[in-house]
């Protein structure tokens, strides 16, 4: 009973103390209200660290001025300060610009030329500038150098400057033909003139050489840096064709006395050089000419052949008679228009000079007759017509032998006929017992 009525007295006294104790004074809190953009960045109040939370974000603070930092990773940082009251809700949105870095390139020697993605940025010394962060490569490249692959990484905006040193990987070639004067070419590119001489890449170049008449030659070269490659070419002479024309055609062809065959004539595969060429045709004047191979070309040969015939036009009275040149039978008179006289005989092809005409026929007094005529070149030669003595009927006179004659003319009356060559007789039909034409039988 003792114990409870002590614990109710230390109850009440306690009470007593606590009514009448001051009441404690409330601390000021403000609000600021913070947001950025982009969203989830981290913030720092007055230096002092970060805060776990991100933005968008609400935070109590006691009144007062601030500097806030407001950091994201690839953006730059933003500093503010603000003013926070009692009691009173501050708002601040803060946009974070992107974080774009810059790079300084160079190169020993400068001039390289900087390729990134397979595109040209430019030479060296070069700045890229606008560069996202993140990690970067590029290949510096210059002529007769090496080419050196370089790498940087963009994490702030502070700028970066990264080197590239060109090591020469530079050879010698000497490339030589023979013959010389061969047209070059290295790697598809026309180069120069054999023997040529030039510093090349460290690797293997494609290399051709041309040369007119003879065939294309291309090899392969091995460049070595600091080293001297000499190459030796062989070219191969190309055969040539002549082509052989001549006016007019069918000319004989004669290529160093020996013959090859008939214009228009194609010879193949003849080696370069001087041929001694004669052509022939009857009935013009042979052609003897030098002429020369190309290799590998077609060399065209014309040739305008003169002349060097002509003719007789040769008329024979009566018709029937052999006609012999030089002793060469070349054809028979046959009958005009009437059958005393001849037709042309049309003697071509005769090289100039002076011909024999030899005239026969088996009643022809005397049996045979010789002419002379002169054919000049060029030139159809027609001498007069020329009569020859030919018996052509049977004459019996009364009280004389029957004979063969040649009647020149007839009428009722009288006939005139030649006994013999240069002899004219006329005779009365009175006298004459017979006169008639030969008959086939009697030629």
């Amino acid at each position: 009973m003792m114990k409870t009525y002590l614990a109710m007295i230390i109850s009440l006294s306690i009470l007593f103390m606590t009514a009448c104790a001051p009441e404690k004074a409330r601390k000021p809190k403000g609000q600021l209200d913070m947001k950025s953009t982009p969203k989830g960045a981290d913030i720092s109040i007055n230096s002092k660290g970060k805060f776990k939370k991100q933005t968008p974000v609400l935070l109590t603070l006691p009144p007062g001025t601030y500097l806030l930092k407001i950091s994201k990773k690839n953006y730059q940082p933003v500093w503010r300060y603000v003013k926070i009251r009692d009691n009173k809700k501050t708002s601040l949105t803060l946009t974070l610009p992107p974080v774009r870095g810059s790079v300084l390139i160079t190169s020993e020697p400068a001039g390289g030329k900087v390729m990134m993605n397979g595109k040209n940025q430019g030479l060296t010394p070069l700045v890229l500038t606008n560069l996202k962060p993140g990690e970067y490569s590029a290949q510096v490249e210059h002529m007769n150098r090496a080419p050196r692959v370089i790498k940087w990484a963009i994490t702030d905006i502070r700028p970066k400057k990264v080197s590239a040193s060109l090591d020469s990987d530079i050879g010698k070639l000497i490339l030589k033909t023979e013959p010389s004067r061969a047209r070059v070419y290295i790697n598809g590119k026309a180069s120069g003139i054999s023997p040529f001489r030039t510093e090349l890449q460290e690797g293997r170049h494609k290399v051709k050489v041309t040369l007119t008449g003879f065939a294309e030659a291309k090899a392969s070269v091995d460049i070595i840096r600091d080293k001297t490659t000499t190459k030796t070419i062989k070219l191969m002479r190309l055969p040539g064709t002549f082509e052989f024309r001549s006016n007019p055609k069918g000319a004989l062809v004669y290529i160093n006395q020996r013959t090859y065959g008939r214009t228009p004539l194609t010879v193949a595969d003849l080696q370069a050089g001087k041929y001694k060429i004669r052509v022939e045709r009857n009935g013009f004047d042979s052609i003897s000419r030098d002429a020369y191979i190309t290799a590998g070309r077609v060399n065209v040969v014309e040739f305008k052949m003169k002349r060097n015939t002509g003719g007789i036009d040769l008329i024979v009275n009566p018709p029937g008679v052999t006609v012999y040149v030089n002793g060469k039978k070349r054809g028979m008179t046959v009958r005009g228009e009437s059958k005393n006289l001849s037709k042309v005989i049309h003697l071509r092809n005769l090289p100039a000079g002076r011909y024999q005409i030899m005239l026969a026929h088996k009643r022809m007094m005397p049996p045979t007759k010789k002419k002379y005529i002169t054919v000049k070149k060029a030139k159809i030669t027609r001498p007069k017509p020329i009569n020859v003595w030919i018996a052509n009927a049977v004459l019996k006179p009364k009280d004389e032998p029957q004979k063969i004659i040649l009647l020149l003319e007839e009428n009722k009356d009288n006939i005139i006929y030649s006994p013999e060559p240069g002899v004219r007789i006329k005779l009365n039909r009175s006298k004459i017992e017979l006169v008639r034409p030969l008959a086939e039988e009697d030629q």
